[in-house]
């Protein structure tokens, strides 16, 4: 069994912002990957989050 790993690099407009797939839910907008169950592959671990940055919009 051959394995991979995939990393996303993503270039976003000034005015969008990505949140975290580590963010609690109840507290505002969060990102999730959703990997649809197939034979073809199986998942090993959760996704691992690296390189966040906080940014706080004033409102």
């Amino acid at each position: 069994m051959s394995k991979i790993t995939l990393k996303f690099n993503v270039q976003l407009e000034d005015t969008w912002k990505l949140y975290s797939t580590d963010r609690d839910p109840n507290i505002g907008s969060s990102f999730e990957f959703v990997f649809v169950p197939n034979e073809s592959y199986e998942l090993i671990r959760d996704i691992e989050v690296r390189g966040v940055k906080q940014k706080l919009d004033l409102v």
